[in-house]
């Protein structure tokens, strides 16, 4: 059984640029929730790296928040771009995860994880947003309801003591945990 959905970078901007997940740029209740659990903390700034950003559905969520300092990562360069114009004040990488293109030496006070481990080495992908934390900061996962995710689901309770913060679903009867892993 495959569990990693293995895609090259041409592929994703090729879906980016069809407008596959245009949609996520409009708000999901996963995406709401992880805005909600990330503006309710009490601190002047707020450094967030978003891994797998995409089209920068959570960025503009969080766009209107002066405290938010965003860095949002994605290996296809069209997604960014559309990411780019939701929350100008972003900072956005292309990269692709697997190679770690997280920036040397920065720390935040949340890593969001969504929707993302399907399509990468999520125990490397966990241990690079793990390394990013800075002190006392938090891991946010986004995970929608398959198979796959059960699994991982799992995995991320026994390996890493992730606590679930949340149950979302959508009109459509769609549903996400959001968990959350401690440094």
């Amino acid at each position: 059984m495959k569990f990693k959905l293995e895609y090259p970078k041409e592929k994703w901007d090729a879906m980016f640029t069809k407008g596959k997940w245009d949609y996520l740029a409009k708000g999901q209740p996963n995406l709401e929730a992880l805005a909600i659990i990330i503006k309710h903390l009490e601190k002047s700034e707020i450094r967030v790296l978003d891994l797998g950003c995409g089209n920068g559905g959570l960025a503009a969520l969080l766009a209107d928040d002066v405290r938010i300092k965003y860095t949002g990562i994605d290996i296809s360069q069209v997604a960014l771009d559309k990411a780019k114009t939701l929350f100008p004040k972003g900072r956005f990488i292309c990269g692709n995860l697997d190679e770690n293109p997280v920036p040397e030496n920065e720390k935040f006070d949340i890593v969001v994880l969504g929707e993302i481990l399907y399509y990468v080495s999520w125990q490397h992908v966990v241990s690079i947003a793990r390394q990013a934390l800075a002190s006392r900061g938090e891991l946010l996962v986004s995970l929608y309801r398959s198979w796959r995710s059960i699994i991982l689901f799992i995995m991320l309770k026994i390996l890493y003591g992730a606590k679930t913060l949340k149950y979302v679903r959508n009109s459509k009867g769609l549903k996400w945990i959001i968990l959350r892993i401690s440094k």
